[in-house]
């Protein structure tokens, strides 16, 4: 596909006479009036190059320049900034903003072809270098998060299977006792504490396995919102029980992305408890929002999930744990700690990750982020159903 180049100008004559020549050299243009405009457009349809007149109104292209190039998701579209005036203190702050290059009015056309061609190149590179920084810096973090996993997962499914056994007699000789003893209440009461007790023995067991193995994934190109709908059904009645206000907010051209719906569910359940559990230790309003994006720049293209509460937030000094298996801030009893640890495995599996921010007092969001491109495995079309 050929280049798109945004043109922002104050002039008609000016920004038809640009279409008109980078038409001729096989470039798609758009075009903005002033920098608010301009920004408007590089939010709904990001070009790969930006022309930019300095001086006018409404926002002029050093305003317009700063914000471009202050936005994380936007700084790396190349800008050439246009001026009728060599030199200067403008040029110099254009420069000093972000400012890739610039070209003085009046310029010959194959002054423009040549910078032009030179800013795709660069803008190209730039991306191709973005795009490799990340995913070394997404490479490293789950080579460490996967070793740190993984030693663990070892020693818990040794653990699990020793306790397993002994567990299981427990609860079947405290079973057989309680029959034997159905005419002595006091008895019955104790052994039933002691049955209730295995069987929540048995679920952290049962979480340790699923952590240590997380089994085998069956990919699919499908909505995310399948099995966000199967997680929700599970839990709107709580929700509502517990007066938390659910707002979704998802997209309406969400694309299908590869992934494994069970898997998923599991995910989206642990973070809906989680914020459930979360709103329920402040007082009302509550609210847990739902929101869904393409977020087509920086490279890769991305489908974002975000679970936003209004909870009480987490201490700043367990963040940075939070993501690690068994740690839980939850009082004993009602939290095992491997909840957002399984959730960040999935994630990683489909190629994503997970990314959690929290204020004390504020609330908490959970980022999930989905890569249009599918895992190293084979992806089924699965986005207009069975």
């Amino acid at each position: 596909m050929n280049a798109h180049i945004l043109l922002i100008d104050d002039s008609n004559a000016t920004l038809t006479i640009l279409e008109q020549q980078l038409g001729r050299f096989g470039y798609r243009t758009s075009t903005a009036s002033n920098g608010c405009e301009g920004l408007e457009q590089v939010r709904l349809n990001p070009p790969d190059l930006i022309l930019c007149d300095v001086m006018m109104p409404v926002m002029d292209g050093l305003e317009f320049c700063r914000r471009l190039k202050g936005a994380p998701e936007t700084r790396l579209i190349p800008l050439i900034l246009v001026t009728a005036r060599s030199g200067g203190e403008h040029l110099i702050e254009g420069l000093a903003q972000g400012a890739d290059d610039y070209i003085v009015k009046p310029y010959n056309l194959g002054e423009l072809r040549a910078r032009v061609e030179a800013m795709l190149r660069m803008g190209r590179l730039q991306r191709e270098l973005h795009t490799a920084n990340e995913e070394l810096r997404r490479a490293e973090s789950q080579l460490v998060q996967s070793a740190k996993m993984a030693a663990v997962g070892q020693l818990g499914a040794g653990i699990a299977h020793e306790l397993n056994q002994p567990l299981t007699a427990i609860k079947g000789y405290a079973t057989l006792l309680q029959r034997d003893l159905r005419d002595h209440p006091r008895q019955n009461q104790h052994l039933e504490v002691i049955i209730e007790q295995a069987g929540r023995m048995a679920k952290i067991i049962q979480n340790i396995r699923t952590f240590s193995h997380q089994g085998e994934y069956a990919f699919a190109l499908g909505q995310l919102h399948r099995p966000l709908d199967d997680a929700l059904m599970l839990l709107r009645t709580k929700l509502s029980l517990e007066g938390i206000e659910l707002s979704l907010e998802l997209g309406e051209e969400l694309p299908p992305v590869p992934n494994d719906p069970l898997k998923l569910q599991q995910v989206f359940l642990n973070l809906l408890q989680n914020a459930t559990d979360a709103l329920l230790e402040r007082e009302p309003p509550r609210h847990l929002t739902i929101r869904g994006y393409r977020l087509p720049y920086p490279p890769p293209e991305q489908v974002i999930l975000e679970f936003i509460d209004n909870g009480n937030g987490i201490d700043p000094e367990h963040l940075p744990r939070v993501l690690d298996p068994f740690f839980t801030t939850k009082e004993p009893g009602k939290g095992t700690g491997l909840g957002l640890s399984i959730s960040l495995g999935i994630m990683r599996r489909h190629g994503g990750d997970l990314r959690l921010a929290s204020r004390k007092g504020v609330g908490t969001t959970v980022t999930l982020n989905f890569p249009l491109k599918p895992p190293l495995t084979t992806v089924e079309d699965d986005s207009h159903g069975r």
